[in-house]
């Protein structure tokens, strides 16, 4: 920020003609972007101030493009987490027309960390994409999970038993969410995953991170949709 230079200077460090220069310098000063001094021009705090956001805000365009299959796939503000906290995370995209290979590496990494309590949403349901879950609650991990009415169906035909058994010791915590739910999240007390979904319920990409901020995020999020949802009645929509 000290360093300065003169339009015979800019022209040589540049492709553009003297000419250039100095029409270009003289609109930065204009703009109070520089200042003149013994025949050069330097840098001013407020021209300063505007080049770093400028290329705050390229870097976050970058940061967009390079991870489009997330910020596509998010379905609302509401669910869009702020970028500084998750650009130094790992974002897991997809990279074939099938979401079972970054499904399944989800699911590793959630065993992996093995918490004993998690919160999760979820808009599909699988005996699959549920196996992390099931495992940890075998394991004696408490899961309150909340899904839309479309997941009934699936619910009460591949998870009667379990959700009998989670109802019974109390570690298991189903809720039903009274709005549509078209993306996915998991956290625990110092993790956190957001899922993207396309429009064909296919996992896209997902965030994993362990910022304290975007932890705060995922528990507002989760706490905004849990106040939009009943608890399930076990015994009134499972048979068998």
């Amino acid at each position: 920020m000290e360093e300065s230079c003169s339009s015979r200077e800019v022209t040589e460090m540049t492709s553009m003609s003297y000419r250039s220069a100095q029409r270009i310098l003289s609109e930065l000063y204009d703009r109070k972007y520089v200042k003149k001094g013994n025949g050069k021009y330097h840098i001013t705090i407020y021209g300063y101030t505007v080049l770093r956001q400028y290329l705050e805000l390229l870097e976050s365009i970058e940061f967009l493009k390079t991870n489009e299959p997330l910020f596509v796939n998010l379905p609302s503000q509401r669910h869009l987490p702020n970028l500084d906290w998750i650009r130094e995370s790992d974002i897991v995209l997809a990279t074939t027309n099938s979401s079972t290979i970054i499904e399944s590496r989800y699911q590793t990494e959630l065993r992996e960390y093995a918490p004993d309590t998690l919160y999760s949403v979820t808009p599909v349901l699988s005996v699959y994409q549920g196996s992390a879950q099931k495992e940890l609650l075998e394991n004696g991990a408490q899961l309150e999970l909340i899904i839309d009415e479309n997941l009934l169906d699936i619910v009460t035909s591949i998870t009667s038993s379990e959700l009998r058994r989670g109802a019974e010791d109390h570690r298991f915590d189903l809720r039903v969410c009274e709005t549509d739910i078209n993306f996915g999240l998991t956290f625990t007390d110092d993790r956190g995953f957001l899922k993207a979904y396309d429009s064909d319920d296919h996992l896209k990409a997902y965030v994993s991170c362990s910022d304290s901020r975007f932890l705060d995020w995922c528990h507002d999020l989760y706490e905004w949709h849990r106040e939009r949802s009943r608890p399930f009645e076990a015994s009134n929509n499972v048979t068998g």
